[in-house]
Parts: C-alpha cells; structure tokens; sequence
C-alpha cells in the first residue's frame, strides 16, 4: 500500500492510501481511459443536441449555433404546443431532457468502455 501526495496550496501531504495490488494502478489507466471517452462523447452528444434545436442560418459557425436558452425554449414550446403542458413545467421538462441526454450518452459508454474492459457486468 502506497500514499499519494495530496496538494494543499504550497503544502504536500500524503493522504490517499492506493493498493498496487488488487486495484492497482494499471487498473485507473482503463477507468480514466472510459470516463474520458465517456465525457467526451457527452459533450459531442450535448453540442450536437444544441446545434440541432438552434435557428441559427446554415452557414453559421457551430460555435455560434450553440444556444442553450434558446435550445430550451423551442423544445419546451413543441412540450408545451403538442402535449398541453403548462409553460413552467414545459421548460422545467426542456431543461431535464436538454440534460438527460448527455448524462444518459456518457452513462452509456462508459458501461460500454468498462465491459471491453472486462471489469463491468456481462
């Protein structure tokens, strides 16, 4: 068992026991390695999202297409126009589907990283 420096401002201590054997340090290689895809394909996923509910013109840069708010508001108007809902809970359920989904991607590969892996449920 090994202790990890811990960086408080200027100070260093040793604080995080790792065990180099069962859960090693070969081991946090792979799990970095599926959180990052994961965050990235969230992120993809999200920017895509967005660049799709936006009325940005078509030769619009991604970057400028990118409008939360205005993401929001149109699906909350479509939640709103063809389900009946009030305009609070319209954009209260805009908001939880605009962040579901990347939470739901990034979920998703993960698991998937972890079972090429081996180290998830078959």
């Amino acid at each position: 068992m090994r202790l990890l420096p811990v960086p408080i401002g200027r100070l260093e201590i040793f604080a995080i026991p790792v065990s180099t054997t069962s859960c090693g340090l070969g081991n946090m290689e792979a799990i970095m390695k599926s959180f990052l895809l994961g965050l990235i394909s969230a992120v993809a996923v999200f920017v895509l999202l967005l660049h799709f509910l936006s009325r940005a013109p078509g030769n619009a840069s991604i970057i400028e297409s990118m409008d939360l708010v205005e993401a929001v508001e149109r699906l909350a108007f479509v939640l709103g126009w063809g389900l009946g809902l009030p305009t609070p809970l319209a954009l209260l359920t805009a908001a939880c589907v605009v962040l579901i989904i990347p939470v739901t991607a990034f979920l998703l590969v993960r698991r998937f990283m972890r079972r090429l892996d081996g180290r998830g449920p078959a």
